[in-house]
Formats: C-alpha cells, structure tokens, sequence
C-alpha cells in the first residue's frame, strides 16, 4: 500500500490520472483516504468506481459496507459505518458523486 492508502495498482493509474477534487487531503498527511468521485456521466472511463474498488480492497471493506455506500441517496444525507479498525462517511448527490472518507477507529 501506497502513502496515500491505496493499492499499489491505484498508486500506479494515479500518477497518470488525477483523482479527486483539487485541495483535498488524499489521506497523504491524515493517512485516511479521502474520495471525492465524479458523477457517472461525468467519468465515461469508469476511473472513479476503479480507485473507490481499490479502497475498498486495500481497507477490507465488508460486503455489507460496500452495499450500504453504493444504495446511499441524496435524500439519506451522511452516513456511516465501522468494521473492524475503520470508520467509514460517506454522502452521495448525483451532480457531485460520492464523498467518503474512511479513517482508523
């Protein structure tokens, strides 16, 4: 795992594709990745569901987890869940994308 908390293989497609909003923490100082994904019709390659799947791998996030985060409205405002060292938040709009950040617990 990177500096930043991802994969090796996210570590890697990063430096060719910037990832995220400008002037967010990417867990770098924190070491609690922050992800900031485009809207689908605003990401046709698909790289934000690539790296949110290389987050999801490198923390161990239960399926259960996984689920919850991809049913999440706009309506249902922040959430969050915990699973064994990790805490995850997470709020979705479809104009923005998702915005999660998991940190240790």
């Amino acid at each position: 795992m990177g500096g930043s908390g991802l994969c090796s293989r996210c570590e890697t497609h990063r430096t060719i594709t910037p990832l995220g909003r400008p002037g967010r923490d990417s867990g770098a100082v924190t070491g609690s990745p922050v992800l900031d994904t485009l809207p689908e019709e605003d990401d046709p390659l698909g790289v934000s569901t690539f790296v949110l799947e290389c987050v999801h791998i490198s923390r161990d996030t239960p399926e259960w987890v996984r689920t919850n985060i991809g049913a999440t409205r706009a309506l249902d405002g922040r959430q969050q869940a915990e699973w064994d060292h990790y805490r995850a938040e997470w709020s979705y709009h479809p104009n923005s994308g998702l915005n999660l950040v998991i940190r240790m617990a």
